[in-house]
């Protein structure tokens, strides 16, 4: 991840733009007030999806058990369609 000063940012804020998208990593634009991070928007969604899931505790609970079947080599069943969406 890099950091840069705000006054760099401002003098060279579209190739910082360019590099984060090629890139796909952030940049911390540091200020006397604080610090933000500079991300691409593909990034900023998937970080806010996985904020979603992991707040529902359904969805968590999911997730989890998911992530331990795995862990101790179960494969999960197949659903239909219907099956998966039937909550929404």
């Amino acid at each position: 991840m890099k950091t840069v000063t705000i006054d760099t940012a401002m003098n060279d804020f579209k190739s910082m733009v360019h590099y984060t998208l090629k890139n796909n990593e952030e940049i911390n634009i540091a200020s006397d007030e604080g610090t933000v991070v500079m991300l691409s928007y593909d990034d900023y969604m998937a970080m806010k999806e996985t904020l979603h899931l992991i707040a529902d505790e359904k969805s968590l609970k999911a997730l989890l058990s998911g992530h331990l079947d795995r862990d101790e080599g179960r494969i999960p069943v197949g659903k239909t369609l219907k099956e998966v969406f039937s909550d929404v």
